[in-house]
């Protein structure tokens, strides 16, 4: 019984740090911890479900909890209770459903009061009808803000963007790098408990810029499959990483996978439709994730001309946005385990057994000129003080400019092809010469040591 008393006024002393409480005489906390019941939670428990009947108010004593609410297609998490914090006071107080549900994340330990309660406590104690007056006026102006900033949180089924206008480059740069400043200063996190819209955006392949990509990679054969829709998957790319939260210079491109149709070959001076969207985010390490975008390009009369499947790892990510990720049924679904350990793969090819090279020398400005033509114009591709304050020793190229590469020299020997995949395990950086070692259906991009850069296959 004494162990029991102590441990009431402990709490009663606890209260006089939670607002609700801070006013009232210590008598009156002892009442009213008197009048309650300490209750437990386990991690993922559930505290308040929305919708439930309301017949209690907790004052959380110690651990944490996530709030969330449902919306027409998802749930999304728009609080956290922490200790100090009460609950559950409106439904209480009115006798109304719970407006949201309240799960904890930690252990948690809560002082938990029902209507009779808080009734006798107004009744004895009117400081504790003012003080509960002033937290319920306070959290009703939270709540119409978390509402408000929640409407604007989220998303359409489909987001429309502007094309860019890559002719006029000075422009185009400006907007690029200002949209890229914004996002690398933004927190760093992971929204997966969202539903993401398709992107969808059009844009037009002048003759001017047709000659550019060929010119650019060596005057390659007219025909050569490039991919021309990066003029405007770079933007979209950089929305879409906006609205999962991350900050874009915590993101690795890692592999591409493209089909081809080659009945429908994009051309100079025609308007194309691109339309992207998030497939999966899975988890990879407890630090990081891979997002797998989509996108397929539709020429005017609504063929498809190509499509992609992108995968970019996310690093750096506190380990409780993975596991959140993890926890959620929306996403995980593809096995990531392909890109375990990719820089320690070593080329399978050999030089021999009819395997071919051709030697690539890759110029210093290659990732500032492919930029230029691509839109592509990420700082650590195309300078080397930004290279080096983001931890390279000097620019690389742009991983979809390897791909680039292959494809130029692949369709020169083989054809058009109707599909590549392409596999970065290591950057390739600027100045450096490379081999392109292929056989039918298969190829590797090595650097002159031999270790393994890319790989692949097509056919």
């Amino acid at each position: 019984m004494t162990e029991y008393a102590d441990e009431q006024s402990t709490i009663a002393d606890q209260l006089a740090t939670v607002p609700l409480f801070s006013s009232l005489d210590r008598s009156d906390r002892v009442a009213a911890v008197e009048a309650g019941r300490i209750v437990e939670f386990s991690p993922g428990e559930t505290i308040t479900q929305e919708g439930a009947p309301a017949n209690h108010l907790f004052v959380l004593l110690s651990g944490e909890a996530t709030v969330s609410v449902a919306t027409d297609n998802d749930v999304v998490e728009v609080g956290a209770v922490k200790p100090g914090e009460t609950l559950g006071e409106f439904g209480a107080l009115l006798n109304s459903p719970r407006t949201a549900t309240v799960t904890a994340t930690r252990p948690c330990r809560a002082l938990r009061l029902n209507r009779t309660s808080l009734e006798a406590l107004f009744a004895s104690c009117p400081r504790f009808g003012l003080a509960l007056s002033r937290d319920l006026a306070q959290r009703l102006m939270q709540a119409m803000l978390a509402r408000n900033e929640l409407q604007i949180d989220r998303l359409p089924p489909k987001i429309v963007l502007e094309p860019p206008d890559i002719t006029r480059m000075r422009e185009y740069m400006i907007n690029y790098y200002a949209t890229a400043l914004k996002n690398v200063l933004k927190q760093h996190r992971l929204i997966s408990d969202r539903s993401f819209p398709v992107y969808e955006t059009t844009f037009m392949l002048s003759a001017d810029e047709h000659h550019k990509w060929t010119d650019l990679f060596d005057n390659a054969d007219a025909k050569t499959p490039f991919t021309y829709h990066t003029i405007v998957g770079t933007m979209a790319l950089m929305r879409v990483v906006g609205d999962v939260g991350v900050n874009f210079r915590n993101l690795m491109h890692l592999k591409s996978e493209m089909g081809i149709a080659r009945e429908h070959v994009i051309e100079p001076n025609h308007t194309y439709r691109l339309a992207s969207r998030i497939e999966d985010i899975v988890a990879l390490r407890d630090d990081r994730v891979v997002i797998i975008c989509t996108s397929g390009i539709f020429d005017i009369l609504d063929n498809q001309v190509r499509n992609f499947r992108d995968y970019f790892v996310i690093l750096n990510l506190e380990p409780r946005y993975v596991e959140l990720l993890r926890s959620a049924s929306k996403y995980g679904h593809r096995d990531a385990g392909e890109f375990q350990n990719l820089a320690a793969r070593k080329p399978e090819l050999g030089q021999g057994g009819g395997v071919k090279r051709v030697a690539i020398d890759v110029p210093e400005d290659m990732g500032f000129r492919y930029g230029k033509v691509s839109g592509d114009l990420n700082l650590v591709h195309t300078t080397k003080l930004a290279a080096r304050v983001f931890g390279h020793p000097r620019p690389f190229i742009q991983g979809l400019c390897t791909a680039n590469y292959a494809l130029r020299h692949l369709t020169a020997e083989f054809g058009i092809p109707e599909s590549l995949n392409i596999t970065f395990a290591k950057r390739v950086f600027v100045g450096q010469q490379i081999g392109l070692d292929y056989v039918p259906g298969r190829f590797e991009v090595c650097d002159a040591a031999g270790g393994l850069l890319a790989f692949g296959d097509f056919k």
